[in-house]
């Protein structure tokens, strides 16, 4: 659930508030951040020095592009699509548990849940507009 339909019912939410497509790939990126602090705690999967300086720069990337983020974005539509991402790492550290599982059928049948969830969603939004 969290790292496929948790994912993208809240980026979906998030464009429902308001956030704009081109910019909706950029929250998701911190999604590295929330993966790699938790792996390394948990799982004692601690990055080396390039992988360090990797998210040093990436996170540089992302301060310079949210600095130039106007003001027509909600912050509902951001806390959405940050939670979103946040959705994804939890995703990540569950199945880096997993290791024994064979990785295409996990991904396979982890990507049936999302439309049933999506359907399931949509019809309970529907039912409470009318």
């Amino acid at each position: 659930m969290a790292l496929f339909a948790g994912q993208f019912l809240l980026l979906f939410f998030a464009f429902t508030e308001g956030i704009p497509a081109g910019l909706a790939s950029v929250p998701q990126q911190p999604q590295v951040f929330f993966t790699v602090t938790p792996a390394a705690c948990l799982l004692r999967d601690l990055p080396d020095l390039r992988q360090d300086i990797g998210l040093g720069v990436a996170l540089a990337g992302l301060v310079l592009i949210g600095l130039t983020t106007g003001a027509d974005l909600k912050p509902a539509a951001l806390a959405l699509a940050m939670d979103a991402a946040f959705s994804w790492a939890v995703g990540n550290i569950l199945v880096k548990r997993t290791s024994d599982v064979p990785m295409f059928p996990l991904m396979f049948w982890a990507s049936l849940v999302p439309p049933i969830s999506a359907l399931l969603v949509s019809s309970f939004t529907i039912s409470i507009r009318c």
